[in-house]
């Protein structure tokens, strides 16, 4: 359902005359709980989010932001990002 929902949004956005990017989404620190409460994710989900939303945006030709690794890889930015976020 994903991946035909993305495919509808990204067509539609092939049709403008802006220059279309795709940003794959960070993974959650390992200390944020999951929460069944309220919005949350877990990071097997966003890793297979990312690859269904890369493998569509390679295909189709669009650029590729990889926050994913350039925040995974640094351990430094993932804790000062977790600063900012309210606690639970």
């Amino acid at each position: 359902m994903y991946r035909a929902n993305l495919k509808l949004i990204l067509n539609r956005l092939l049709t403008l005359p802006a220059r279309v990017f795709w940003a794959t989404t960070t993974r959650v620190h390992p200390d944020r709980p999951f929460s069944d409460a309220g919005w949350s994710w877990r990071n097997d989900e966003i890793d297979r989010y990312n690859a269904v939303a890369s493998s569509l945006m390679e295909a189709r030709g669009v650029p590729i932001n990889d926050l994913h690794t350039l925040v995974w890889g640094n351990p430094a930015a993932c804790s000062l990002f977790m600063t900012w976020l309210p606690a639970r």
